[in-house]
C-alpha cells in the first residue's frame, strides 16, 4: 500500500514538473526604453516612462505576448543626445533588445542610422513629420499625429472661428524649424498671413526680447511649441508686454496641467491634442486608470504624458504579437506596417502604417481652455495628402 501512495505521489509529482518546467525556462522577448527621468523635461518624461511601464506591467500579468514575458530594460538619457547615444548601445548591442521605445525627437534623429543598420524598430514621442517618412526613417514609428499636422489643424480651427483675418505668429524651440516651415507653407495654401517667428531656449525665465520682437509684428494668433510650462510662459511674458493675442499649442503643451498653471491669463487657449485628456469618456480610459490606481494607489491622477506612455507601449505590444513567435527587428517593423486603423479604444485617433507612410492618421482632438477647464471641441481631420509626407 506503501509503495502505491509513493508511486501515485510520483506520478504527481512528475506531471507538476511537466506544467512548471516550460514555464520557467521561456524566454523573454527583450525591449529597450531610452527617457528623461532627470533632464530638462523630466517633469513630463517621468510620467511618459511610467505609463509606458505600467502597460508593459499590466500586459506580464495577463500572461505576457503569446505566454512569453516582456523584459523591459530602460536607461536615464537626461534629455542628451550623448547619453542616448550610450543607452542605444548599450541596449542593443549587449541587451540585444528587440526594439526600442524612445523620448525624444533630436534623440531618434542622431539614431536613425544605427536603426537602421541594426533594423531596430524605434518608437519616438518627439512626434516630427520628418520622421514619417519611411524613405529617411524606415524604423521609427509614432503614435501621435505629427506636429506639422497637429499645427494645420490649430490654424484651421483658429481662423474658422475668428471674427477676423488670422494673422499667425510662432515662439518655438530650434529644433522645430521644420514644423514652422510646414505653418509658413500652410498659412499660404489657405491664404492666412504669417507674420512673425521666433525661436526660444529650453530652459528660460525671461522673455523680453521675444515679445519685444513680436509684439512689432502684431500677430492675433500665436503657436507656442514647447511643453505646458513653456507655453504658459509664453503667455505670461505676452501679457505683460501688453499683446492680446489668443494662443494655441500642440501635444506637448496641452495639458491638464494649463488650466492651473495659466489662470485666467490662458484662458481661451487651444491645444490639438492626438490623446485624450485624463479622465475622459473613452471606452479605454477606465481599464486604464484602474492599472494606475493599482500600481500606484497613492497618485490621484495622471496626465496626458502617462496616456502618450500606454498608447505608445500599446501599439509596440501589439506590433510584437502579430510579428508572431521569433519577434526580431524586422518582423516587428513589418508588423507595424499592417496596422489599418488599429484602435486604441478611443485613448487617440485609430493607428494606421503602411510601408510606404508612417503617419499614425491626420487627426487631433481640439481643446479650449473655457472657465477654468480645457473643453474638447471634438476631433479634427485633414486630408492625407502625399505632399505634406515628411513635411
Amino acid at each position: 500500500m506503501q509503495s502505491k501512495k509513493c508511486l501515485g505521489f510520483l506520478v504527481i509529482l512528475m506531471a507538476l514538473l511537466i506544467i512548471v518546467t516550460p514555464a520557467i525556462g521561456i524566454e523573454k522577448i527583450k525591449l529597450g526604453g531610452i527617457f528623461d527621468m532627470t533632464g530638462p523635461v523630466s517633469i513630463v518624461g517621468k510620467e511618459y516612462a511610467t505609463g509606458v511601464m505600467d502597460y508593459i506591467n499590466f500586459i506580464n500579468e495577463s500572461g505576457g505576448v503569446g505566454g512569453r514575458p516582456i523584459d523591459f530594460i530602460w536607461r536615464d538619457a537626461q534629455y542628451k543626445i550623448s547619453e542616448s547615444v550610450t543607452a542605444y548601445n548599450y541596449l542593443v548591442n549587449v541587451e540585444k533588445v528587440a526594439a526600442i521605445i524612445d523620448w525624444s525627437l533630436p534623440e531618434a534623429e542622431a539614431l536613425l542610422e544605427k536603426m537602421k543598420a541594426n533594423k531596430i524598430p524605434y518608437m519616438c514621442i518627439g512626434y516630427g513629420a520628418r520622421l514619417t517618412d519611411p524613405k529617411r526613417a524606415p524604423y521609427v514609428f509614432m503614435v501621435g499625429t505629427d506636429y506639422s499636422t497637429q499645427s494645420r489643424l490649430l490654424i484651421k480651427y483658429a481662423k474658422e472661428n475668428s471674427k477676423e483675418p488670422l494673422r499667425v505668429g510662432v515662439i518655438y524651440l530650434s529644433v522645430y524649424e521644420p514644423e514652422v516651415q510646414a505653418i509658413k507653407a500652410y498659412c499660404k495654401e489657405i491664404g492666412v498671413d504669417f507674420v512673425s517667428n521666433v525661436t526660444m531656449p529650453v530652459s528660460f525665465v525671461d522673455l523680453t526680447s521675444e515679445m519685444v520682437t513680436m509684439k512689432k509684428e502684431n500677430p492675433n494668433f500665436i503657436i507656442s511649441i514647447h511643453n505646458v510650462g513653456g507655453v504658459i510662459q509664453t503667455v505670461r511674458e505676452a501679457r505683460k508686454a501688453g499683446m492680446n493675442a489668443r494662443f494655441g499649442s500642440i501635444a506637448w503643451g496641452t495639458s491638464e496641467l494649463m488650466p492651473g498653471l495659466g489662470g485666467e491669463m490662458s484662458e481661451g487657449t487651444l491645444g490639438a491634442q492626438p490623446f485624450a485628456l485624463w479622465g475622459e469618456d473613452v471606452p479605454g480610459m477606465k481599464s486604464m486608470m484602474e492599472v494606475q490606481k493599482k500600481y500606484h494607489p497613492d497618485v490621484k491622477t495622471q496626465t496626458i504624458a502617462y496616456t502618450q506612455g500606454w498608447v505608445t507601449a500599446m501599439a509596440m505590444i501589439e506590433a510584437i504579437r502579430k510579428a508572431g513567435e521569433n519577434p526580431t527587428g524586422e518582423k516587428i517593423k513589418e508588423a507595424f506596417e499592417t496596422f489599418r486603423n488599429f484602435d486604441t479604444r478611443g485613448l487617440s485617433a485609430p493607428l494606421t502604417f503602411t510601408p510606404a507612410d508612417h503617419r499614425a492618421n491626420m487627426s487631433v482632438r481640439i481643446y479650449v481652455q473655457e472657465k477654468g477647464k480645457l473643453v474638447s471641441k471634438g476631433f479634427m481631420e485633414l486630408e492625407r495628402k502625399k505632399e505634406w509626407l515628411g513635411f
